[in-house]
């Protein structure tokens, strides 16, 4: 029997735009309890420098053409899903896990390496976890915790160590002054000039979503990058971190309560973030700014490739 769903790879520019769109309308439906927000999707579509990485993304679609669902692959075996929320726990993400099995094999199977495939399940999705477990999925133990605030709330008050000052990035020539100090912050190790020149360019980006604390001598020490799904009126942040040596400085706190006022300004009524639940520093920052804990994404494993095969 044909399956009532079709999938193919991203072709172009406007099938990303369906993917954000996809994802604003779900979270309409779901609230913070999404983990994927259109700044996430963003932030992982614009990866790549040299083109959209199309082979990375399927989308899935119902027989009239509507888009219903789609994955983001991490070569070689992490795959994370985007599904409607009328077609989550059924046969839609039964035939993405398919799919992400199949893609794994394959890319282990090109790099000689035995191993399996990642994907997440939230701790509130029950349809979801027993498909996985039917498919023989187990629980690996890995967490990300995700976190809610209402902008109603207080202002944060930012106290900072003498010294530093914290803004927006200017323009993209400040950034490639200054890309070579920012690699050891979280999420930033991969960007790039040839990465922040294409974000500029997909009219998802500027250089005010880019709240960066520099000391005395221009180096950034922390960063946080914000993102808007106006139609929800929720903000995200992603990346966020700040440099080893330059911690407990309320830096971390400062590109929060910066980019939560940016926020604000543009419309946004509450702000998301997420980290790995064993980040307890981070934890602890968040929870101190006014963040509480609204979901837990949980990860869960699948052997494709044996060491003996």
């Amino acid at each position: 029997m044909p399956s009532k769903f079709l999938v193919r790879y991203c072709e172009k520019e406007n099938d990303f735009r369906l993917m954000c769109d996809l994802t604003v309308r779900s979270w309409s439906l779901s609230g913070p309890r999404q983990t994927m927000h259109v700044g996430d999707l963003y932030w992982r579509f614009l990866r790549d420098v040299e083109g959209y990485r199309t082979n990375l993304f399927p989308m899935w679609f119902d027989r009239q053409g509507h888009l219903l669902a789609y994955a983001q692959f991490d070569p070689p075996s992490v795959c994370d899903m985007l599904v409607h929320p009328d077609h989550r726990g059924g046969a839609l993400e039964d035939q993405m896990l398919e799919w992400a099995e199949e893609r794994s094999e394959q890319e282990l199977s090109a790099l000689g390496k035995s191993g399996g495939v990642t994907a997440p399940c939230l701790d509130n999705e029950l349809g979801r976890r027993k498909i996985l477990q039917q498919r023989g999925f187990h629980e690996k133990g890995q967490q990300f915790i995700h976190f809610f605030r209402s902008l109603d709330q207080p202002t944060i008050k930012k106290v900072i160590a003498s010294g530093y000052q914290v803004r927006s990035m200017r323009d993209q020539n400040e950034f490639l002054q200054t890309v070579e100090t920012s690699r050891e912050l979280h999420g930033r190790n991969r960007l790039g000039p040839a990465r922040y020149k294409r974000m500029l360019g997909s009219g998802g980006f500027t250089p005010e979503q880019d709240v960066v604390a520099l000391d005395s001598e221009g180096r950034i020490v922390a960063a946080c990058i914000w993102w808007l799904d106006e139609f929800n009126k929720v903000g995200k942040l992603e990346p966020l971190g700040c440099h080893p040596d330059h911690r407990r400085k309320g830096l971390a706190t400062a590109v929060i309560a910066e980019s939560l006022l940016r926020l604000r300004s543009r419309g946004a009524e509450s702000v998301v973030v997420c980290t790995n639940s064993k980040s307890t520093a981070a934890i602890r920052c968040y929870e101190s700014c006014g963040f509480t804990r609204v979901v837990t994404d949980c990860s869960f494993f699948k052997p494709v490739i044996h060491e003996s095969e």
